[in-house]
């Protein structure tokens, strides 16, 4: 509302709710309007009562209306509905008669002919009285948010953070902002609103829910339904999802306060008129985002409006829809095993808290969701304790940042024991049974132990990732792996740096940024013609306990890449690549060691890095080492959002139509605690590759069938 001053709305709407003010019929419409707009409006009368009729200023007993009798009402003054059933109006008593609706349309909403009812009945309505809620915040944040925001200084969640809006009036949705995606999303799901709505819940701040009405009005005028396509932030198709909860969590909020007076019937009239263009633009096919979250959360944004509001027009439409496509949405994204296939450890949580709550939300409401929904969502709490790693994070394979776990973020933890042993260091829970871990063809997971017997900080861990499910948070990172131990990581991907253009995004993105076999010049082909052409095939404990993973792709034209890796259970990996082509090409192996390891000796036959705390890195290129090539180079990590941090990258070169790297790998503990020779063998199909550290009195084995 552009025209009016904010100050002025919430001191005039703190005076109506003291004084009681509300005028008997100030708000009636035009009747020949009336009569061209369909009215879907019916009262019943619940008991024996008088119809009431305007006398002078007064209203006066005009004629007894017995239990039963149906009516149909044009608006609500004050305290009654009136009835026009030829030229003069009746009042009937609104605590005696009940107010009911057939389908509401798009353009009895517009019209605004009968906005007093739709506020009356709406305000009513008690289907989806339990909200769904996105962002949960502590109480203290709350307070500081909302006050912040009823002065001007919004606060988001994303970098940068701020928002300033020193008039309301005047401020500008969509120019002179910082270009950064999640800030934007954010501040046009209106996080703003979801904050002081949770604010008033907690403090009954009445100015929250005021500034909360006017922020809402003013996005509305500023994005208007019909240009929906040129918002790219406005409309953007997670955000709507998004958005519709919030709305409806503050409409649930706000009807029952005295802020819902006769006076903003109007905006009573335009939330609703919202949820039908949300719900319109959520059943559109083009706007839906099919194999993809944010598809997801359309669907559960179109159920909310559906089964909340049932009463209007396409609202049946729209459930059918919605649960039509959750189902298949559910199915791609999330594995019959409870895994989130999005290629990214940190959604793995972030869509388990998103449906576990939205499954809440629909117990609570007495609402139905599908059956095998509910079963893989509860399933996958049970891979987060295999994605969590020995110090409490997540690999940040992905779009992933290394996201600190701990069973108070995880809605029902205690359900899932093991989860909850691998998030408490184990101190509570069961201790896991598995040391070595296939999640669903996405990632191979091995760990040293579950502290039975060692510092539980100090279990080696060692994660693999591939799978090409979807274009969603993928990275060309097929076959990558993350090295950790006794304390730190050793080897370690890359993370998203943030959801912003830049070149440190665009560096995050590339196949040179993944601990990789590349060919040289090349990158991963993400085309979605390359869906499944990727996978971990297979993880298993060898009958000499060797653990064993592998997994291959071929998202390089004309190539396939298959790794194998063995792991000794005593800081020794074995990493075999094949790499078959049809042409002379340069490959490159990365490796992108963790920050502050210094590389003191850079030789195929014997690389070492150390790192300050003692720990030391070797690697040995077993295979053919004449035919390789070592460096080294600078590349950086992101951890954190907006960070991005120097470290060191180790490559291997070797130049032919098809290539074999096998490459031991050692995690010392200690500045002393290094390979020292390695040697392979052949008899037939089996290689063995025979390797001593300097701790070992005699050499050690690994033996494995030749790919090709």
């Amino acid at each position: 509302m552009k025209s009016t001053k904010l100050i002025f709305v919430i001191f005039l709407s703190l005076i109506l709710i003291t004084s009681g003010i509300f005028p008997i019929n100030n708000s009636s419409k035009n009747s020949v309007k009336a009569a061209n707009i369909y009215n879907p409006f019916k009262i019943t009368i619940k008991k024996a009562t008088y119809l009431y009729k305007k006398s002078g200023n007064k209203l006066v007993r005009y004629k007894y209306a017995s239990a039963g009798r149906i009516f149909t009402p044009i608006t609500r003054s004050s305290d009654y509905f009136v009835i026009r059933p030829y030229s003069t109006s009746y009042y009937i008593p609104v605590s005696d008669a009940e107010l009911n609706t057939n389908s509401i349309y798009m353009s009895t909403l517009t019209s605004g002919v009968y906005e007093r009812l739709i506020q009356e009945f709406y305000t009513r309505s008690n289907r989806g009285e339990k909200s769904y809620i996105y962002n949960q915040y502590s109480k203290d944040k709350l307070k500081e948010y909302a006050d912040s925001a009823i002065k001007g200084n919004w606060k988001l969640l994303a970098y940068p953070h701020d928002v300033k809006v020193e008039n309301l009036d005047e401020f500008d949705w969509r120019h002179g902002l910082p270009y950064v995606n999640s800030y934007l999303f954010q501040l046009n799901y209106l996080m703003v609103v979801e904050q002081l709505t949770q604010a008033y819940k907690e403090y009954k701040n009445p100015e929250y829910l005021i500034y909360a009405r006017e922020v809402i009005k003013d996005w509305h005028e500023d994005f208007p339904i019909e240009g929906y396509r040129s918002y790219k932030w406005g409309y953007n198709d997670h955000g709507t999802a998004i958005r519709t909860f919030i709305l409806i969590d503050f409409w649930n909020t706000y009807k029952n306060t005295s802020l819902n007076n006769l006076h903003e019937s109007e905006f009573a009239n335009e939330i609703m008129t919202m949820f039908y263009e949300h719900g319109w633009l959520l059943n559109l096919w083009s706007f839906y985002r099919p194999n993809n979250n944010h598809g997801m959360f359309q669907d559960l944004a179109l159920l909310a409006i559906s089964e909340t509001y049932p009463d209007l027009a396409a609202a049946s439409e729209w459930k059918n829809t919605a649960k039509d496509r959750l189902m298949d949405q559910i199915e791609h994204g999330i594995s019959i095993d409870g895994l989130h296939m999005e290629h990214s450890p940190m959604y793995q949580h972030y869509i388990y808290t998103s449906l576990i709550g939205f499954v809440d939300w629909a117990e609570q409401n007495k609402f139905e969701l599908p059956n095998e929904m509910i079963r893989r969502v509860k399933e996958m709490p049970r891979n987060l304790t295999y994605l969590t790693k020995p110090n409490g994070v997540m690999p940040i394979f992905g779009d992933s940042p290394a996201t600190l776990m701990t069973p108070g973020i995880v809605p029902y933890a205690s359900s899932y024991p093991e989860m909850v042993y691998a998030m408490t260091s184990g101190e509570d829970g069961g201790s896991p049974s598995k040391n070595a871990v296939n999640l669903s063809d996405q990632y191979a997971i091995f760990r040293q132990h579950w502290g039975e017997e060692k510092p539980f900080d100090q279990s080696i861990f060692f994660g693999m990732t591939s799978g090409f499910h979807s274009t969603a948070h993928k990275h060309p990172d097929d076959l990558s792996i993350e090295l950790y131990g006794f304390g730190g990581d050793y080897i370690v991907e890359t993370g998203r740096y943030a959801y912003i253009t830049s070149d440190e995004r665009r560096e995050a993105l590339s196949t040179a940024a993944h601990n990789v076999v590349q060919v040289e010049g090349t990158e991963f082909s993400l085309d979605t013609d390359n869906i499944g052409k990727s996978k971990i095939e297979d993880v298993n404990v060898k009958s000499n306990g060797t653990l064993e993973a592998v997994g291959s792709h071929s998202l390089t034209p004309g190539i396939v890449h298959r790794r194998r890796v063995l792991y000794d259970k005593n800081k020794t990996f074995l990493i075999s690549d094949t790499v078959k082509g049809t042409y002379t090409r340069n490959y490159i192996q990365r490796f992108h060691l963790a920050p502050e390891f210094t590389v003191e000796k850079n030789d195929v036959r014997l690389t070492v890095a150390k790192h300050p705390s003692g720990r030391t890195l070797s690697l040995i290129q077993v295979y053919a080492p004449t035919l390789i090539t070592p460096n080294k180079q600078t590349s950086h990590v992101s951890y954190k959002d907006y960070t991005w941090t120097p470290r060191t990258q180790l490559t291997y070169e070797q130049k032919h139509r098809s290539v074999r790297f096998m490459t031991l790998i050692h995690l010392g503990e200690n500045n002393g605690d290094i390979l020292t020779d390695a040697k392979v063998t052949r008899d037939g199909d089996i290689y063995t590759v025979h390797y001593q550290s300097n701790n070992d009195t005699e050499y050690k084995e690994f033996n494995f069938t030749s790919e090709w």
